[in-house]
Formats: C-alpha cells, sequence, structure tokens
C-alpha cells in the first residue's frame, strides 16, 4: 500500500505508518484532499471517513494513527479533524428518535471515544506548528458542538474526558468557547461540582 500511495501521490504523500489501516485511512484523505469544500461539509465526506475508521480500526490501529499524525500536512489534519469532529447529522440532545432509543445512540457513537482521543494531540500539533494562525484551532472551535452533543456519552464513556475537555478549553480558550457554547458550559460547569 505505501508503495502504491508514494507512487501516485508522489510528495503529498507524508505518512511514514506501515499499518495497514492507518494507510486506508490517510489514503481516503489524500484521495479526496483536493476537492471541493462541499465534498467535506456535507456532501458526505466526513460521514464515508467515520464509516472507514469504525470499519477497518482497532484499538491498536487508533494509536498507530494517533503517531502518525505528526507526519501528515496541515491541510491533511484540518480535514481530518473536520471529520472527526463531525456529528454526522446526529443531534443526539433535540433528535426525539435518539432520545426514545439509547441503543442507535450507542451504535452511532461507537468511534466517538477514540476520535476524541485524537482532537487534543492534533490541536498540538497545530500549535506547535503555527503560532500566528492556526486553522486547526479555529476547526475545534467552530465543531466545538462535538463536545456538547457527545458530553454524556464521552463522560459516561471514562471520566477522564472531563480532563481531556479541560486540557482543549484551556489551549483555546474557556470563555470564548463558553460564549459560543452556553449548553456546554452548563454541562461542564455542573460535571465539574
Amino acid at each position: 500500500m505505501m508503495k502504491y500511495l508514494k507512487s501516485t501521490y508522489g510528495e503529498r504523500c507524508l505518512t511514514k505508518s506501515e499499518n495497514y489501516a492507518v494507510l486506508i485511512v490517510y489514503k481516503f484523505i489524500l484521495e479526496h484532499e483536493n476537492c471541493d469544500t462541499d465534498y467535506w461539509w456535507g456532501g458526505g465526506g466526513d460521514s464515508d471517513l467515520i464509516r472507514i475508521l469504525e470499519t477497518y480500526l482497532t484499538d491498536f490501529d487508533w494509536e498507530d494513527l494517533e503517531k502518525d499524525l505528526n507526519n501528515w500536512s496541515n491541510v491533511q489534519l484540518e480535514l481530518f479533524l473536520y471529520c472527526i469532529m463531525s456529528i454526522d447529522g446526529c443531534n443526539f440532545e433535540h433528535d426525539k428518535i435518539f432520545q426514545q432509543r439509547p441503543s442507535l445512540i450507542r451504535k452511532r457513537t461507537r468511534s466517538v471515544p477514540n476520535r476524541t482521543d485524537l482532537i487534543l494531540p492534533i490541536l498540538r500539533i497545530g500549535i506547535d506548528r503555527d503560532v500566528n494562525k492556526n486553522e486547526i484551532a479555529l476547526i475545534v472551535c467552530n465543531e466545538f458542538f462535538f463536545f456538547e452533543n457527545h458530553f454524556e456519552i464521552l463522560i459516561d464513556e471514562d471520566p477522564r474526558y472531563l480532563s481531556v475537555m479541560d486540557q482543549i478549553l484551556n489551549l483555546i480558550g474557556k470563555d470564548y468557547i463558553y460564549s459560543l457554547n452556553p449548553k456546554f458550559k452548563v454541562k461542564h460547569e455542573e460535571a465539574h461540582r
């Protein structure tokens, strides 16, 4: 797979992973990296990538994926970050069907903890690479509803996710995020009581 990616995409192929599942994810990013933004923001790119993550990655693969992210370009990281923070059309707070069928929520959110584990490392990579202009931090701010929508799921999965959210808030500005996401603010403050 690596030879194929290098021969097909040349210098755009930055991965150093030899993990086949990680290469499948990276191949998807490379194939669609130059697509119009409509593909990623509403054209199915985000849900297609999430489907790949849920189909092919084991816990070991998620760890390998995290290790390889530092090799990716800023644009590749931005696209990937947008996708993993996408709520894929599911608003669990307001959708009555999801409220009445918890098994649907579990099915639709099985990769949320793994995806959440990648947000902070990607944010740190973005900060390390570009202090003055950080598109990665902007994506986290714009997609922060991900945390509001999945708050209970994450906290029920592992209380350490509250600490992960705290670290993200410290990096991008808690007051700013609170002003954009008042429902998240309430949940976050209640969880700290």
